[in-house]
């Protein structure tokens, strides 16, 4: 029996499937199948592994391919390797990523901020003007807001396709760079607790302001309109906190192919980029119509919340649909 079939034969009878060998290995799911095709060798490393989490000896999966082995004729020999310094400039840029999309992200919250200003202004009869030209200068600043957010997106963007395989492919790391990453991490996992904390507890009471206002007077919208300016707020403040902390760890984490970026989680966005990128334009748009046209700028900002959710569930169910089809 050659190695191919021993490989085949042995995650069968684990009742693994390609997937999950492969991130037991911490390899491709398209390294297994070549292995087990035949079409390709393993080098002595992934043997050694193999050996230990099937249980077999390295001599019963090789006595019958040492010599092609010895040869080196390795498929991991076109692998890429990440280094020290690609690792501390992509840490560095993980950096400046956080400070704008989270500054990015704030602005598309709080965008409707100063037409609801406005709006409870003119209510509390401390702003006298027209209607229309409080929906014309709301509506301006809203849109401003929104453009700076996008401009700053585009602009941290520039440096994206550069790293783009640390997200979507599989790599290695030379000798020392996952140690000094782990280290790094550890370093910065006081910080990110703490705006993790901070970010979580201003969205859970940023409903504060809301609930004041409707005891205080729950008849004038007015308060209500300035509550829910105080909310969006708060709401900004506690989201840029969660994006800044999340872009810099979610860095340690590609480089070290964990959590979100293991090879399964990869090949499961990779299928599903397409359809959230179409799934998040469809709830911006729905978004902006429905606060156009009923003004309701005071609650539609639930369609974020429930959106999110959504995208959660949606993810679930791709991701079992994607593990069903693998096995």
């Amino acid at each position: 029996m050659i190695l191919a079939d021993k490989i085949l034969k042995l995650r069968e009878q684990n009742g693994w499937s390609q997937d999950e060998l492969a991130e037991k290995l911490n390899v491709s799911r398209q390294s297994i199948s070549k292995w087990e095709m035949g079409q390709s060798v393993p080098g002595l490393d992934r043997i050694l592994q193999m050996s230990e989490i099937f249980g077999v000896t390295t001599d019963y999966l090789v006595k019958d391919e040492l010599e092609d082995i010895v040869a080196g004729e390795y498929e991991e020999s076109y692998i890429r390797k990440v280094t020290v310094d690609e690792m501390n400039k992509f840490l560095d840029y993980r950096k400046s990523l956080s400070k704008f999309v989270s500054t990015a992200v704030m602005l598309c919250i709080t965008s409707p901020v100063v037409l609801m200003l406005l709006i409870a202004l003119k209510e509390l009869k401390m702003f006298s003007t027209s209607e229309a030209v409080v929906a014309g200068i709301g509506l301006i600043t809203l849109m401003i807001f929104i453009a700076i957010a996008v401009g700053l997106f585009i602009f941290i963007g520039r440096d994206d396709d550069k790293y783009k395989f640390l997200e979507d492919d599989y790599f290695e790391c030379e000798y020392g760079v996952v140690g000094i990453v782990k280290e790094r991490r550890e370093q910065y996992k006081k910080l990110y607790l703490t705006k993790m904390i901070i970010g979580v507890l201003s969205c859970i009471l940023s409903v504060l302001p809301l609930f004041v206002s409707i005891i205080f007077d729950e008849k004038n919208e007015g308060y209500i309109f300035f509550s829910v300016c105080i909310l969006l707020l708060i709401v900004g403040f506690g989201v840029k906190n969660i994006v800044s902390a999340s872009v810099i760890n979610d860095g340690f984490a590609m480089l070290l192919q964990e959590g979100d970026y293991t090879l399964k989680k990869k090949n499961i966005r990779g299928r599903t980029k397409p359809l959230f990128a179409v799934y998040w334009v469809a709830v911006t748009a729905v978004y902006l119509i429905y606060s156009l046209i009923t003004h309701g700028w005071n609650r539609s900002w639930i369609i974020w919340v429930g959106a999110g959710l959504l995208s959660v569930l949606i993810y679930l169910i791709a991701e079992m649909v994607y593990d069903k089809g693998s096995k």
